[in-house]
Protein backbone atom coordinates (compact mmCIF):
# COMPACT_ATOMS: atom_id res chain seq x y z
CA UNK A 1 0.00 0.00 0.00
CA UNK A 2 1.52 3.42 -0.68
CA UNK A 3 0.83 6.64 1.42
CA UNK A 4 1.29 10.30 1.51
CA UNK A 5 2.22 12.39 4.22
CA UNK A 6 -0.13 15.68 4.09
CA UNK A 7 0.77 18.74 6.61
CA UNK A 8 -2.79 20.02 7.36
CA UNK A 9 -2.86 23.54 9.33
CA UNK A 10 -6.10 24.13 10.50
CA UNK A 11 -8.05 27.04 11.31
CA UNK A 12 -7.01 27.41 14.82
CA UNK A 13 -3.25 26.94 13.21
CA UNK A 14 -2.30 23.76 14.79
CA UNK A 15 -0.86 21.44 12.37
CA UNK A 16 -1.57 17.92 11.71
CA UNK A 17 0.68 15.36 9.84
CA UNK A 18 -1.43 12.54 8.83
CA UNK A 19 -0.02 9.56 6.37
CA UNK A 20 -2.72 8.97 4.18
CA UNK A 21 -3.59 5.78 1.80
CA UNK A 22 -3.52 6.73 -1.73
CA UNK A 23 -5.18 3.49 -2.87
CA UNK A 24 -8.75 4.49 -0.97
CA UNK A 25 -9.83 7.25 -3.74
CA UNK A 26 -10.45 9.91 -0.96
CA UNK A 27 -10.41 13.70 -2.35
CA UNK A 28 -8.82 16.26 0.02
CA UNK A 29 -12.16 17.00 2.11
CA UNK A 30 -12.86 13.44 2.74
CA UNK A 31 -9.60 12.81 4.04
CA UNK A 32 -9.68 15.77 6.67
CA UNK A 33 -13.13 14.54 7.41
CA UNK A 34 -12.08 11.22 7.94
CA UNK A 35 -8.80 12.17 9.95
CA UNK A 36 -10.90 14.50 12.42
CA UNK A 37 -8.83 17.37 11.23
CA UNK A 38 -12.07 19.64 11.74
CA UNK A 39 -15.15 19.70 13.75
CA UNK A 40 -18.36 17.84 12.02
CA UNK A 41 -19.69 20.00 9.83
CA UNK A 42 -17.71 22.67 9.31
CA UNK A 43 -16.56 21.77 5.32
CA UNK A 44 -17.88 20.09 3.13
CA UNK A 45 -20.83 21.47 2.48
CA UNK A 46 -21.19 20.56 -1.57
CA UNK A 47 -19.73 17.39 -1.06
CA UNK A 48 -15.82 18.12 -1.92
CA UNK A 49 -16.79 19.28 -5.02
CA UNK A 50 -14.71 22.55 -4.77
CA UNK A 51 -18.29 24.75 -4.99
CA UNK A 52 -18.68 26.07 -1.31
CA UNK A 53 -15.36 27.03 -0.55
CA UNK A 54 -16.23 25.92 3.10
CA UNK A 55 -12.79 24.13 2.70
CA UNK A 56 -10.70 26.94 2.19
CA UNK A 57 -7.72 24.68 1.07
CA UNK A 58 -3.86 26.26 0.26
CA UNK A 59 -1.79 23.62 -1.32
CA UNK A 60 1.81 24.47 -0.51
CA UNK A 61 4.52 22.84 -2.59
CA UNK A 62 7.63 22.62 -4.15
CA UNK A 63 6.81 20.49 -7.15
CA UNK A 64 5.51 22.16 -10.09
CA UNK A 65 2.47 20.48 -11.14
CA UNK A 66 2.25 17.75 -13.55
CA UNK A 67 1.22 19.66 -16.62
CA UNK A 68 4.10 22.15 -15.83
CA UNK A 69 6.49 23.21 -18.74
CA UNK A 70 9.24 25.25 -18.74
CA UNK A 71 8.72 26.03 -22.34
CA UNK A 72 5.28 27.55 -21.13
CA UNK A 73 6.79 30.42 -18.72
Amino acid sequence: MNEINLKITDREGKLHNILVPTDMSMNLMEVIRSYEVVNEGEIGTCGGMAMCASCQCYIKSNHPPAHYSPQLS
